[in-house]
């Protein structure tokens, strides 16, 4: 059967997630998420694409992106090519380690995408993972301090004031409730 063509964002925002095969990690040590978060930075450097936010879990990985047309997938497809040639080279195996391709989800307007920087950076948060973790994993840190060095938070810090020191204010309200 024929995969469906992938909806197009009017934005160019995406929500991309992709799982280990059979649900299995696909990240097994730190070095493991370090390397993909290397990746993507590869691939922000190669391409012009925006990284929002993003959560490496043990199984699974979410980012938020923004590519125009379809830069997506050339995108995601040089990290995860790279990612897996990494991975089977680390381990000693061969074949898939990603259930399919990645899954996106079209960000078609301001709410939707305020509601996936929010569940990106409480998805580590839920699995009542570390601070530690949290910090290191996600892009979770980088809006604390507006770090755009990596992660173009300046972009979603703006949606909620013009004053940075507000914006992460009403961001850390926004995620926590506090």
């Amino acid at each position: 059967m024929p995969r469906r063509a992938r909806e197009l964002s009017d934005s160019g925002v995406y929500h991309i997630f992709a799982r280990g095969n059979n649900g299995n990690n696909i990240f097994i040590d730190d070095q493991d998420k370090d390397k993909y978060i290397s990746l993507v930075k590869a691939a922000k450097e190669k391409y012009p694409i925006s990284v929002y936010s993003y959560c490496i879990m043990d199984n699974h990985v979410h980012l938020l992106l923004r590519a125009e047309g379809d830069l997506l997938s050339r995108v995601m497809k040089s990290i995860q090519q790279s990612y897996t040639y990494y991975f089977n080279k680390k381990y000693n195996r061969y074949g898939v380690i990603f259930a399919s391709r990645f899954s996106s989800k079209a960000c078609k307007d301001d709410s939707y995408l305020l509601d996936v920087v929010r569940y990106i950076h409480l998805n580590s948060d839920n699995a009542m993972l570390s601070k530690d973790y949290i910090d290191r994993f996600t892009s979770h840190r980088f809006y604390l301090s507006n770090d755009n060095s990596f992660c173009d938070c300046g972009y979603i810090l703006g949606y909620f004031s013009d004053n940075i020191n507000r914006a992460i204010e009403l961001y850390n309200e926004f995620l926590f409730g506090k």
